[in-house]
Order: C-alpha cells, then sequence, then structure tokens
C-alpha cells in the first residue's frame, strides 16, 4: 500500500521508529488521513501538500504512542470516603489528539477542485 510519507523522508524529519514498526503505523497514518479527508488527497490531489510530510510524522508518533497503550485505562477520579474510583479510555484522548493535528495541518489546504480536505458537509454538486 501506498503512504504519503517514506521511511527516508521520515527520519529526515526526525522520526526515531524502526523501519519494521514505521510500516505498520505509517498505513494507520495514511488511512487516518483518508477517513478524514473522505479520500480527496489520494482520489482527487496531484500535488500533495507540503505540510503533509509534517503531518505524518507527527501523526505516526502518535497512533504508536496509542497503539503502545492500547489497553491502558486512566484514572480519572477518585473518592476516599466511600471509595470509588473513575477510569476512562485513553484512546478518547488520543483520536481527539489525532483528529487536532489534522485539522491543524490541512486546514488551510484544497484538492484539484477547490474544495478543502478536510470538509465534511455538503456542498452542491459535491458528492
Amino acid at each position: 500500500m501506498k503512504t504519503y510519507i517514506t521511511y527516508e523522508e521520515y527520519t529526515n524529519l526526525g522520526g526515531t521508529l524502526t523501519e519494521t514498526v514505521f510500516n505498520l503505523m505509517s498505513i494507520l497514518a495514511t488511512k487516518t488521513i483518508d477517513k478524514y479527508t473522505n479520500n480527496r488527497l489520494e482520489e482527487n490531489t496531484t500535488e500533495l501538500p507540503g505540510v503533509l510530510q509534517y503531518l505524518m510524522v507527527d501523526l505516526i508518533d502518535i497512533i504508536n504512542i496509542k497503539e503502545s497503550n492500547k489497553e491502558t485505562l486512566s484514572l480519572s477520579s477518585t473518592s476516599n470516603d466511600g471509595y470509588s474510583e473513575s477510569y476512562k479510555d485513553v484512546n478518547v484522548s488520543y483520536n481527539k489528539w489525532i483528529k487536532d493535528k489534522i485539522v491543524y495541518y490541512l486546514a488551510d489546504e484544497f484538492d484539484d477542485d477547490g474544495n478543502e480536505l478536510i470538509y465534511r458537509g455538503f456542498k452542491e454538486g459535491i458528492y
């Protein structure tokens, strides 16, 4: 599967994962970007945005952390008198972090038809 960054580009931009881990995480990062852009990068963009490689480095590292902590629950509150503990799923925080990164990097980027890459609404004549 084609990804939006090579291992050499990743390491040149400061990435530190091994090539084996990178290969898996870059596929997950590419699929995540495609999800948030409705495949506009793959299907309707001849020239990829320059910020895409920086986004990929960040996403690869975030997704690696998320995958490493997959089974982790985070203590969200405690109570002393009747002893009570509440936990939250940290994946929710990671998913927000991932979405925020994608929005930050791609907010002002457009496909070949002039549509915002992260636009999720309805435009007349589109879809």
